[in-house]
């Protein structure tokens, strides 16, 4: 009984990762990210992040950044793939809650 109560665990996080793989990929394909999009959803973000608290410029950034990679020579950046459209959609008022429980950014440094 225990392992079949494991399992049905299991298959309860699968099918809960596979629904936010599907609306991940249904936000990339309902709005495919272009130069010029990415361009101008960058700019409102320039204008607004001057007007923020720290602690909402944090949060803001949680949302935006997935990975960070710090090497002696610079760093590799990693944006999450619907983060800066979920950033506008947040800053014109149609984001709702989304963004809010993500987790920490991956910071690496890298060796070598």
């Amino acid at each position: 009984m225990a392992e079949l109560a494991r399992l049905d665990g299991k298959a309860g996080e699968v099918r809960q990762r596979l629904a936010i793989v599907d609306a991940e990929l249904e936000v990339l394909e309902t709005r495919p990210t272009t130069p010029e999009s990415l361009a101008a959803e960058l700019l409102t973000f320039d204008r607004v992040w001057g007007e923020l608290v720290p602690a909402e410029q944090e949060r803001l950034t949680r949302l935006v950044v997935e990975r960070v990679v710090v090497r002696q020579d610079g760093i590799d950046l990693a944006l999450r793939a619907d983060g800066v459209a979920g950033l506008v959609q947040e800053i014109t008022g149609g984001g709702g809650t989304r963004g809010r429980d993500r987790e920490e950014p991956n910071l690496e440094a890298a060796h070598g």
